[in-house]
């Protein structure tokens, strides 16, 4: 076994165990910042849901060390329901493979989403996004932010590949 496949073994074999342990969604979003620190640099993570009818998602629980809690939308941001369909959220909901999202490709669109500028203005340009598969399609997404940009190498693609359907159950088991 390759280093590589080791290292996904390892991180998939810990976020079983960790996320079963989870009491709270805070804590499991605490739990998936620490597992994927260990593989790629990235200053906060997110989880979104769908509504039941697929048209809007919904801030789930944001990361607490989020730099996205110092602005003064915070409020609104982290309980707005946001357009699937916003030719970005659809990208990620649409696949099953990662997908980069670099802010500046959006910031200065006159019919970029809502959010968008809220990123920008925390300090944050980049947004690897990957879709929680489920029986009936995805769920929603978890996100991870980053400072800079070209911060997500294509290596750790095949690992969050592997964990989102884990962080999937792990989220649907919360909202029983």
């Amino acid at each position: 076994m390759d280093i590589e496949n080791e290292k996904k073994q390892d991180l998939l074999l810990a976020f079983h165990s960790t996320l079963l342990m989870s009491r709270t969604k805070e804590e499991l979003i605490t739990n998936i910042h620490e597992q994927f620190r260990r593989f790629f640099p990235f200053s906060h993570c997110s989880l979104l849901l769908c509504s039941d009818n697929r048209t809007t998602l919904r801030p789930y629980v944001i990361d607490p060390v989020s730099k996205l809690r110092d602005h003064p939308l915070f409020n609104w941001i982290s309980h707005h329901d946001f357009a699937v369909d916003d030719g970005i959220n659809n990208v990620v909901l649409a696949t099953t493979e990662p997908v980069v999202i670099r802010i500046s490709d959006y910031a200065d669109k006159s019919d970029a989403p809502t959010h968008i500028p809220i990123i920008r203005e925390s300090g944050l340009n980049e947004v690897l996004a990957i879709s929680l598969p489920a029986e009936s399609g995805a769920i929603g997404m978890l996100c991870f932010f980053s400072e800079n940009e070209n911060t997500f190498n294509p290596h750790v693609y095949p690992i969050l590949q592997s964990a989102a359907p884990i962080i999937a159950k792990s989220t649907v088991s919360f909202l029983r």
